[in-house]
């Protein structure tokens, strides 16, 4: 908690700083009240938000995690969350500070709550400390142990790690660093198109003799992140061209799509015309 007193007042940006450096509970429920009205209409948000984004398995009660009857998530859920959560600079920037202090304010008239962060990961001064992590939130019940979705990012290449259910601080922090390790060496951005490259040259009815066979190139670059011992040539890809297509086609229209699909993940960019 972050000793919050009745009838304080405080910025979205104080909270925000105290829910995720801390784990502060209290401001948690302030937040999901200031935003909802209750934590039952708060947490009713958060689940359809987890419908939204394609979670499989995670029912909310509460917005602070303190244990309860049908609260409950997955790692792979958490991963999900997770991802949606790192599109936010804020969060990403408040994730990243070791240590906050809560001004005076019109209920507490001292300085003196100092709260560091729960991360060790972040923290230069932890033991834990992990040179390439950049968030993001820990967890701990008696229930669940402890937990941490947690992010890093080395070489332009950013991944994402979930670890539940640990016994100690300790194994939830060497989990991490070996899962990060592991991503970063084996792991890398390849580019599997570039941008403008002709896939294919196709006759357009209707067309005059001159113009009649049409380039087909790609709109956009398409990159993804491969185990590094993947030949990426090897990787065919799924080339769809329009139906019906013919004269006159401006340059830059979308004729098709191209996409690749790797463990499990699809990759796309349109076709468009040359000329």
């Amino acid at each position: 908690h972050a000793s919050l007193q009745e009838n304080e007042e405080l910025t979205i940006e104080q909270l925000l700083n105290v829910l995720l450096i801390p784990s502060a509970n209290d401001a948690a429920i302030v937040l999901a009240e200031h935003i909802a009205g209750s934590v039952e209409n708060f947490a009713e948000m958060m689940n359809n938000k987890a419908t939204e984004l394609g979670c499989l398995n995670t029912h909310f009660i509460n917005p602070n995690g303190v244990h309860a009857e049908d609260h409950y998530s997955t790692a792979y859920d958490l991963a999900i969350i997770g991802r949606y959560a790192m599109k936010f600079d804020d969060i990403m920037r408040i994730a990243k500070v070791s240590q906050y202090t809560l001004p005076k304010t019109n209920e507490y008239d001292r300085e003196d709550r100092i709260f560091n962060t729960t991360n060790g990961l972040v923290n230069k001064n932890s033991e834990y400390y992990y040179q390439y992590a950049t968030g993001l939130k820990t967890g701990y019940t008696d229930k669940s142990g402890y937990c941490i979705v947690t992010t890093a990012e080395k070489d332009g290449v950013e991944l994402l790690a979930v670890v539940l259910g640990s016994e100690s601080i300790e194994d939830r922090y060497n989990d991490c660093t070996k899962l990060f390790d592991y991503g970063f060496d084996n792991y890398s951005y390849q580019s599997l198109i570039s941008a403008r490259k002709v896939v294919d040259t196709i006759e357009i009815n209707g067309a005059t003799r001159e113009t009649k066979s049409l380039n087909v190139i790609s709109k956009s670059e398409i990159s993804a992140l491969v185990k590094n011992d993947v030949n990426i040539d090897n990787i065919e890809p799924t080339i769809e061209i329009n139906q019906n297509l013919s004269a006159p086609i401006s340059q830059d229209a979308v004729v098709g799509k191209i996409s690749y699909e790797i463990d499990g993940e699809n990759y796309s960019t349109d076709l468009i015309a040359e000329t």
